[in-house]
């Protein structure tokens, strides 16, 4: 069984957005680490935890260049986010994939089902090319370190053999 393509565009393409991906990735990933401990003088923060609003429908397309990064959560700073949205934005007009992150306050649905659904919805792809990629974050689980479910990463048919699901 071939697991990568023997495509020279595939490998070209891979070698071009591996780098901006795996940043993206150590991005998301530094902002989901847990908070540290009260500083002297501040109150402890509350040991039950309320669970914000839960999304379990596709949210509307957004549009022009707001498809690239989505925070329901408030996860991201201003900063954050127009950084991450450059990479992104750069990444697209290259024509190697088209990335969007989508951070949700909190759902039931399971991110492995949910993402290809939002994909679809929003057609995350180049056209027809079926090259889009979607970071699906659950900022309830990964605020509050809760196991299961927290980020998710999908990709469409196009980018499977580089990045699997």
């Amino acid at each position: 069984m071939r697991l990568l393509s023997r495509n020279p565009w595939c490998w070209a393409g891979c070698r071009q957005a591996l780098p901006v991906l795996l940043g993206c990735w150590l991005f998301l990933f530094s902002i989901s680490a847990p908070v540290g401990f009260a500083v002297e003088g501040q109150t402890p923060p509350a040991t039950e935890i309320t669970r914000p609003v839960v999304v379990n429908d596709v949210p509307p397309r957004p549009e022009g260049l707001n498809i690239y990064v989505n925070d329901y959560a408030g996860l991201l700073t201003p900063e954050d986010k127009k950084r991450l949205k450059e990479r992104l934005q750069a990444l697209d007009e290259s024509g190697i994939a088209q990335v969007s992150v989508l951070i949700l306050p909190d759902t039931d649905r399971d991110l492995s089902e949910f993402a290809p659904v939002i994909m679809n919805r929003w057609d995350i792809q180049h056209y027809k090319k079926k090259d889009g990629l979607l970071v699906l974050v659950n900022a309830h689980r990964v605020k509050n370190n809760l196991p299961g479910n927290r980020i998710f990463v999908g990709t469409g048919y196009a980018l499977e053999s580089m990045l699997p699901d």
